[in-house]
């Protein structure tokens, strides 16, 4: 972890757990089921500091991966939820707490990698895994190949798809990049979205006639079942 932290607030949460006494030596928790309790403690608190919630906390959050990580250590009964959990509360303090140019991603960016390379151990075709994976790369050309590689697994993966058309539109490669953006099956949801969102790009590099066109764009019929 990139800061000290105290485990207190475990602690003090172990202890609450106890409360009422234990008939003989026999009834103490075992390791095992010690970390069982430091997983569903770390789980609420990382639940309730995601990037969506209202009043996330930095020091409640980063307590909460702090005590993901004692479960982990200890073995706990559900290591690849806490693994998913431990990504998505990195991702939080990465997009929520970590100007670019801050020295802290020089920590919290390689953390999440073996993070996430560990969930692809054993889902090594997961799309969104891949995805978030390729993420991560600082440099734009290994972006770019870790998006195409999440194509090679699903064609119809959306963001990725629009990862590939943005990095190439922003190259300057305008032919290429809105190949890739016809080629999008988006949910209507985000459809409007990446529209906007590259029509924008468009037109601040002074290509009215490309902005306007893809502000226009209809994309395919979005199937789920086209997913796989």
């Amino acid at each position: 972890m990139y800061r000290t932290i105290t485990h207190n607030t475990a602690r003090a949460f172990l202890l609450l757990s106890m409360i009422g006494g234990f008939a003989s030596a026999a009834d103490a928790p075992s390791l095992l089921d010690e970390a069982d309790i430091h997983f569903r403690h770390a789980r609420r608190v990382i639940q309730e500091n995601c990037r969506d919630c209202a009043e996330l906390k930095e020091d409640a959050l980063t307590q909460g991966l702090f005590e993901m990580r004692q479960a982990i250590d200890m073995n706990c009964r559900e290591t690849e939820p806490a693994y998913q959990l431990l990504a998505e509360g990195y991702k939080t303090l990465l997009s929520v707490f970590t100007p670019p140019g801050s020295a802290d991603l020089d920590h919290l960016i390689p953390e999440l990698t073996r993070i996430y390379d560990h969930l692809l151990e054993s889902s090594p075709r997961d799309p969104e895994l891949l995805f978030e994976r390729a993420k991560l790369y600082r440099k734009k050309d290994e972006k770019l190949a870790g998006f195409r590689h999440v194509l090679d697994v699903d064609s119809n993966y959306a963001p990725a798809r629009f990862a590939v058309a943005y990095l190439l539109l922003e190259a300057g490669k305008t032919g290429k990049g809105l190949s890739e953006f016809r080629k999008l099956r988006p949910s209507p949801v985000k459809a409007e979205l990446y529209r906007n969102t590259v029509a924008a790009l468009l037109q601040k590099q002074g290509r009215q006639k490309e902005a306007d066109q893809a502000r226009r764009e209809t994309f395919a019929t979005f199937h789920l079942a086209e997913r796989r």
